[in-house]
């Protein structure tokens, strides 16, 4: 079913993409030297979609991992097409299997994801098929962000007395993230 949805989605965008028929809509990759670290860090994933970061502003995902001394490393990277369902499943359920080996995967104990509903969804469901000690939860910048934004008053809200409290409060919480 997933090859089919790509495939479809492929045959009827590849126009609006500006591609030929033997040109990707997406791709994914990992280096030798961050899989051998992975393999030996394979406890914590982080997954971040980040948008209109390459000059085909297409959505750009990057899985990151920890090492013993808590350093981050990339592990992998991909060009997708869209933010879709079918996108997320085939990089959790195709790709990363693939390119990281199912034996690996089933020692992941977290998977950090941001809020989408989309990549979340099928995180969860990669990791009943595939990551059985795993737990995903939310990213505490996304939490911390998301929340300021929806719930704290605007710098020109407060009153002029205020503003010096909504500096600090402000600060303290970018301290957090």
């Amino acid at each position: 079913m997933d090859n089919k949805n790509m495939e479809e989605f492929a045959r009827l965008h590849r126009h609006e993409l500006c591609m030929t028929d033997e040109q990707i809509c997406g791709i994914a990759y990992v280096n030798t030297k961050e899989r051998q670290l992975f393999r030996l860090f394979p406890e914590v994933l982080k997954i971040d979609m980040t948008m209109g970061t390459n000059n085909g502003n297409r959505p750009w995902l990057a899985v990151t991992g920890r090492d013993s001394l808590r350093k981050v490393f990339s592990l992998v990277r991909a060009y997708l097409p869209n933010e879709r369902v079918w996108v997320f499943r085939w990089m959790f359920q195709s790709c990363f299997p693939a390119l990281l080996g199912v034996w690996y995967l089933e020692k992941v104990k977290i998977a950090v994801t941001d809020r989408d509903s989309q990549e979340t969804l099928q995180m969860d469901e990669a990791i009943n098929a595939l990551f059985p000690n795993c737990l995903r939860v939310h990213c505490g910048w996304h939490i911390i962000n998301c929340g300021r934004e929806k719930k704290c008053p605007r710098k020109n809200a407060c009153m002029n007395k205020n503003k010096d409290e909504w500096f600090k409060v402000m600060k303290a919480m970018q301290r957090l993230m």
